[in-house]
């Protein structure tokens, strides 16, 4: 089971999970993963499968929204060049 550490990093935000715990999470992943190809999922888990579903899409939404907000602040931390320039007509480039 992935237990959270809660070292504090302000009052508002604690580091909840390691390295270490993120790969016990993709393991515990790749296990209920095993077991459904093996039609061996009941002896994984005291769940239903609707609710291990349900369980999994909270996940995957979750996952999906975290990568979302990364590559957002990624992008803003970064300038980028604007893919187009306007030019005059005598081939000097203007300002931005």
């Amino acid at each position: 089971m992935i237990r959270p550490t809660t070292t504090s990093v302000s009052t508002d935000l604690q580091i909840l999970y390691n390295g270490d715990h993120i790969d016990d999470l993709f393991d515990v992943l790749d296990t209920l993963h095993s077991a459904a190809s093996e039609g061996q999922l009941q002896t994984m888990i005291t769940m239903n499968e609707q609710e291990l579903v349900g369980l999994l899409r909270d996940i995957i939404y979750t996952a999906r929204e975290t990568i979302s907000e990364i590559e957002k602040r990624r992008k803003k931390g970064r300038n980028p060049q604007p893919i187009l320039r306007l030019m005059s007509k005598d081939a000097e480039e203007l300002p931005a």
